[in-house]
């Protein structure tokens, strides 16, 4: 049976110097949508916008947005309806509500949207795009996260997702390029993606979807490579805020 179902996390740096791109996405999704509409698609979008700032300890603070929300979506039982939506003006709608702010940590959004609850693969084409105006390995990182890009680039392949990175150039970036179904758009760093062409990027990424399918069966993967999944309100130096 071939795939009737597009399911697309989009992963987005909600960072200060972001706005272009959020702008860019929101005026451009239905240059996203309508040709894969056009070949009978069933398309459905999810969100993991992420921002980092400090907590009044010194720890990090993780914001993680999501259509319903937080992180716990993501991680609870019965989270797969909410974090996915039908609805472009809905998912638009959320686009806008962001508040941008503090850094990124795009390894730990990446995993993330590796974690949602996708369909299951004989029906579904599991996509993540991920955009950010900072290489993959700065901001809010620490060592031992970069250490785990290994995990992050195996996990991709283990739930047979097609990823694709528009960001600036970097060892990791280059890493990640080499996972089958893996398409990278190198962009300019530090101006929020302002130089980006979205329509034609949106465009390409359609166009690739509707024509390139990740075969064989699903393996068993490491959720939650950064133990995201145990976060609470107070733990540590990771804090996860609403």
């Amino acid at each position: 049976m071939s795939a009737s179902v597009v399911e697309i996390v989009f992963v987005i740096d909600a960072s200060a110097s972001m706005q272009p791109c959020f702008d860019g996405l929101a005026r451009h999704l239905e240059q996203f949508l309508k040709p894969l509409q056009g070949f009978n698609f069933r398309t459905r979008l999810g969100l993991v916008a992420l921002k980092v700032g400090r907590s009044s300890g010194g720890g990090r603070l993780v914001d993680t947005i999501t259509l319903p929300g937080g992180l716990d979506p993501i991680y609870e039982p019965g989270g797969r309806d909410a974090l996915f939506t039908d609805s472009s003006d809905n998912f638009i709608k959320r686009l806008r509500s962001v508040t941008l702010s503090g850094d990124e940590n795009n390894l730990l959004a990446l995993d993330m949207a590796l974690d949602f609850p996708f369909g299951p693969l004989g029906k579904t084409r599991r996509v993540v795009a991920m955009f950010s105006d900072e290489r993959l390995e700065d901001g809010a990182v620490i060592d031992a996260e970069i250490g785990r890009i290994p995990d992050l680039i195996k996990k991709v392949g283990d739930r047979r997702v097609l990823l694709f990175v528009a960001a600036p150039n970097s060892p990791a970036l280059e890493a990640l390029g080499s996972t089958d179904g893996c398409q990278m758009q190198m962009v300019d760093g530090g101006d929020g993606l302002s130089s980006v062409d979205f329509g034609k990027l949106m465009g390409q990424m359609a166009k690739s979807i509707s024509v390139t399918s990740l075969q064989g069966n699903e393996v068993a993967y490491e959720r939650a490579l950064f133990g995201q999944d145990a976060w609470g309100s107070s733990e540590g130096s990771f804090e996860g805020m609403r």
